[in-house]
């Protein structure tokens, strides 16, 4: 409220205005006829009984729990009074001489206890600002042991930044390396050791190096949180991610080379949960990348050595996984100029190392060329066979020169390091979801150009064989996928909040699901496609667990377990099968390639509750992501 000048004299009659003893009121509250004043009495109470209650809490922490428990049961038997608690701070020879009281300008950070939570609020020259709330089991995990803050400038730097304990700090470290492939480790866990060392000295709190240090070990610790969640949760993840932000300025200004690094890795943190925020963080990096140009072989920087180099390289393989990974999940086309300057030679670095390091390279390729096929899949108005034929050759060239200890029967074998099997199957998961991603290419083609028993006449002969050669292909993907998850979650290795696996599970169960459809639409025989609906189960049981963390992945295990029940039911009905049961020799003797030509076409004849769950699928395999109509369990459609 902004107060008006005092008027000097009465309009009426011009007399002086005497001073009556009370405060002086604003032009608005006289008009209005109301009490106007300050509340420095009531403000000042407030503030009383928080510096009470905070040296109270303060005390209860230092205290043993035997004690602690005491004197708390004593101020529950008063009732709770403000009073009691003095006299009980007094009687334990406790005055309130906490530094947040000596120093009432520094930054004071106050806890109470709300219905069960503690939250924390950031006191600034008076003004609170709630900063986050906790669950009562983290509350004592975040520490003002050390923070990052700086004293000097506006109110809002003068925020104190608690890290959280050293021990906490770590845990989510090893999580983070544990749990996420290796082309993600940007920072290696020597790194992040001497980082973790050197976050937690307070004497360089202020140092714009500490800072840049703290950036650096918290997101990679904020990332590390989103795969642990028995510890903190959500708002823990948020405290990490926002301390990583608050210093990145730091790491910009003094490491370029970490702070490419920074982006990935922030980048990867919203990919979840805030795809624009990803992108943007992606395109940063990239285009940092540009600038510097040390992502070609054989370039320079000044003063830079080879180390710093092949660091740099690193992150920039990393950021062309995310490119291509985020392309491919959300249906963005991918930069057209990182795909012409990005050769699969670039991204080999380390090529006569362990096959530790082959994977990271080997996953780099692998997505460019995913990119590669995703734009294919968006740019391009009208699928040309002969593109599709040439980037499935690609793959198959990249397939055949893969190392032999990168084979999928070697990778898997018990002997092998745990990290190795579950990158190297995700390795050979990208390949199995570039091949079913150049089917859903097939498929947007399949919804417009064929209708019931009739093909678009703008294909020849040889086309068709293309696309129908690539249909089942596609369909051997996605059972060879939904084995490799399958194993992978008996082993106890797929991860809740493994984008990779949720997308992948749910691609190879849609296409399942169509194969298994479009069967029954041509009254195949139960043996004829009872495998394949087993392997969609393996999709479903994957969804399920990641969808007890993961939101997407329970949506879309949602979205496919009624469609799943549905083909179950007509398998186990006698009544549910519709015309006369197909004999495949015969029909291999009538049409061409008749093993994946039901694919394309559906009969006159196929019942209509077939024919309309067999639209939905092919549909939802054509955009994932797109607005749909969807099946019920009484086969009727919904928009």
């Amino acid at each position: 409220m902004s107060f008006r000048h005092i008027q000097p004299a009465r309009s009426s009659n011009g007399d002086s205005v005497r001073c009556d003893g009370g405060r002086p009121k604003c032009g608005h509250c006289n008009n209005k006829r109301r009490t106007c004043g300050y509340r420095c009495i009531e403000r000042k109470q407030q503030n009383t009984r928080l510096a009470i209650l905070e040296a109270f809490v303060d005390r209860l922490k230092d205290l043993p729990a035997q004690q602690a428990g005491q004197l708390l049961q004593t101020w529950r038997d008063s009732h709770g009074q403000i009073a009691s608690v003095q006299k009980l701070l007094d009687a334990a020879k406790d005055p309130l001489t906490s530094s947040s009281i000596q120093n009432p300008s520094a930054c004071v950070t106050t806890r109470f206890a709300i219905q069960g939570t503690v939250q924390d609020a950031i006191h600034v020259q008076g003004h609170p600002a709630p900063l986050r709330t906790f669950r009562s089991q983290a509350s004592t995990l975040f520490s003002p042991c050390s923070h990052t803050a700086s004293s000097i400038g506006s109110p809002w730097r003068q925020a104190s930044l608690w890290l959280p304990s050293p021990e906490l700090t770590s845990r989510f470290v090893d999580r983070f390396f544990s749990s996420t492939a290796n082309i993600f480790h940007v920072f290696s866990q020597e790194q992040m050791v001497q980082s973790c060392k050197a976050a937690f000295l307070p004497s360089k709190g202020n140092s714009l190096d500490h800072k840049a240090t703290v950036c650096c070990l918290m997101i990679v610790a904020a990332v590390g949180a989103q795969y642990d969640n028995e510890v903190v949760g959500v708002e823990a993840q948020h405290i990490l991610y926002d301390i990583a932000r608050h210093h990145l300025e730091a790491v910009i200004q003094l490491r370029p080379v970490d702070a490419m690094k920074t982006y990935a890795l922030l980048c990867m943190y919203n990919i979840m949960h805030k795809t624009t925020v990803a992108v943007a963080y992606l395109e940063t990096g990239i285009e940092t990348y540009e600038r510097f140009r040390l992502h070609y072989k054989g370039s320079s920087y000044p003063g830079a050595t080879e180390a710093p180099l092949v660091e740099c390289r690193k992150a920039w393989r990393t950021l062309v996984f995310l490119s291509s990974w985020l392309s491919a999940s959300l249906g963005n086309i991918p930069d057209e100029r990182l795909l012409i300057e990005s050769q699969l030679s670039d991204l080999e670095i380390n090529t006569s190392a362990s096959t530790t390091e082959t994977i990271p390279n080997e996953m780099a390729k692998i997505a460019l060329l995913k990119a590669k096929v995703m734009r294919m899949h968006l740019v391009s108005k009208e699928l040309a066979p002969g593109s599709l034929l040439s980037i499935m050759e690609d793959l198959q060239t990249w397939y055949s020169k893969l190392p032999r200890q990168m084979r999928l029967v070697d990778v898997m074998r018990s002997e092998q390091d745990r990290s190795i099997r579950v990158s190297g199957c995700h390795v050979h998961l990208l390949h199995l979801g570039s091949i079913m991603l150049g089917y859903r290419r097939v498929a947007a083609e399949i919804k417009q150009s064929f209708t019931r028993e009739s093909r678009h006449t703008a294909f020849s002969e040889q086309d068709i064989s293309v696309l129908q050669g690539h249909c089942e292909r596609a369909v051997v993907a996605a059972a060879t996928s939904a084995r490799i998850m399958d194993w992978l979650l008996k082993d106890n290795n797929v991860s809740k909040r493994c984008w990779l696996i949720v997308f992948q599970a749910y691609t190879s169960c849609v296409i399942l699901l169509h194969y298994v459809a479009q069967k029954q639409a041509h009254a195949f025989v139960g043996r004829q496609w009872e495998k394949e609906l087993t392997e969609a189960a393996y999709c479903l049981h994957v969804l399920k667990f990641c969808g007890s963390l993961d939101v997407a992945a329970a949506e879309f295990h949602k979205q496919l377990a009624s469609i799943y029940s549905q083909l179950e039911k007509w398998r186990t009905d006698p009544e549910a099968t519709i015309g006369d049961t197909v004999n495949l020799s015969t029909a291999e003797q009538s049409l061409p390639n008749f093993h994946s030509s039901y694919l394309l076409t559906t009969p006159h004849s196929a019942d209509s509750d077939r024919a309309l769950l067999s639209a939905v699928l092919l549909e939802m395999l054509h955009g994932p992501f797109s607005k749909r109509p969807t099946y019920n369990m009484v086969g009727r459609q919904d928009t």
